[in-house]
C-alpha cells in the first residue's frame, strides 16, 4: 500500500538528517586534515576564540553580580565586536559540537531571535543589560561552553 501525502516519520527524519550532519563533519574533517597550514591557522584562531570566549563569560558573570557599569558596557563592545567579525570563520569548527551540547531543546526567551546558536546569542545583543536579565543567558553559557570544550579536546586529539 502506497499511502501518498503523508510525512515522512519523525524517525527517519531524524536519522536522515544524523546522516547528513555526519557526512559534511567527516568532509569537514577529511579536508582539514589534508592541509596541515588550515590545521594550524584553525587551531590558533580557536585558541584565540576560546580566550575571548572565556573573557566575555567573565565579563557577563561580574556584569551580573556587580552590576553594569561604563566600563564594562565598553568592554562587552569591544568583546562583542570581535565576536561579531570572528565568530563565522569559527562556527564550523564549533556547529557540531554544539549540536552534541544542546539536545535539551531549550527554546529562545520571548525576544530573542531562535534563529542564533547558543554562542551568537552571547554576543547579539548591543546592550549588555538585555543580555544579562535574559532568561536563557545562563543556559546559553552552560551550552556553549560544553560545546568549545568538546571542541577543544578534539582538536588536541588531532
Amino acid at each position: 500500500m502506497i499511502r501518498v501525502g503523508l510525512g515522512m516519520p519523525a524517525v527517519w527524519r531524524l536519522r536522515l538528517r544524523f546522516e547528513l550532519l555526519a557526512r559534511q563533519a567527516a568532509r569537514a574533517l577529511a579536508h582539514t586534515a589534508a592541509d596541515p597550514v588550515r590545521v594550524t591557522h584553525s587551531a590558533a584562531a580557536l585558541s584565540e576564540f576560546a580566550a575571548r570566549y572565556e573573557r566575555l563569560v567573565d565579563l557577563l558573570c561580574w556584569s551580573a553580580h556587580e552590576g553594569i557599569c561604563p566600563e564594562k558596557t565598553a568592554r562587552y563592545a569591544e568583546l562583542r565586536g570581535w565576536m561579531l567579525a570572528n565568530y563565522p570563520r569559527i562556527r564550523p569548527l564549533l556547529a557540531h559540537h554544539l549540536e552534541q551540547a544542546s539536545s535539551d531543546g531549550t527554546l529562545a526567551a520571548p525576544g530573542e531571535d531562535p534563529s542564533l546558536d547558543a554562542f551568537e546569542s552571547l554576543f547579539a545583543p548591543a546592550d549588555l543589560a538585555t543580555l544579562i536579565h535574559s532568561d536563557t543567558v545562563i543556559i546559553r553559557i552552560a551550552r556553549t561552553r560544553a560545546a568549545l570544550d568538546r571542541c577543544l579536546d578534539a582538536h588536541s586529539r588531532n
